[in-house]
């Protein structure tokens, strides 16, 4: 897994263990939630399907892949279809009082991940730094580990921004 990430308004970059960017995931405008990475030859899109950012499409190329909805409290379930065919579901959620840490879970609420995010005030960026939880996300479960790590660091990065959004006005 990856264990750095660092976020722009436009740029969401990850980084292997020895700092070398890895995958980029690119927003369209800075108002924007539709966000693009290339991946394994493939173009993975993520679009919301409404204005008020309830439900967001997932697609690889022209195939829809899965989908995240948000309810009230800004918690998000994913659906994301794995290397077979299946669909896993897992949940994203405030693990901190002052939300600024997220807990991936599967549906059996084993914990997956923690994303917390720091801002560096040298770059103007927030740093997102991962570990890993007590489940596991891996070819036992043909999940794409990959997919997994940027849809998660997805979600966790609009539920910033809508947190942000709402407690500025």
């Amino acid at each position: 897994m990856y264990p750095f990430a660092t976020a722009s308004y436009k740029r969401l970059t990850i980084y292997n263990e020895r700092n070398i960017a890895e995958i980029e995931l690119d927003f369209e405008s800075f108002w924007s939630n539709d966000a693009s990475f290339k991946y394994n030859n493939n173009t993975i899109s993520y679009k919301p399907t409404s204005f008020l950012l309830k439900e967001v499409e997932i697609t690889k190329g022209s195939l829809q892949i899965g989908f995240i909805d948000f309810d009230w409290k800004m918690a998000a379930t994913v659906r994301l279809e794995n290397n077979q065919g299946m669909t896993k579901m897992f949940t994203i959620k405030g693990g901190s009082l002052m939300n600024r840490s997220y807990i991936v879970q599967d549906f059996l609420t084993n914990h997956l991940l923690t994303i917390e995010h720091k801002w560096n005030w040298t770059r103007f960026n927030y740093d997102y730094y991962i570990s890993e939880g007590d489940g596991v996300v891996d070819d036992e479960n043909n999940m794409d580990e990959n997919l997994f790590l940027v849809t998660a660091l997805y979600v966790s990065f609009l539920i910033s921004k809508r947190r942000r959004r709402r407690r500025n006005g």
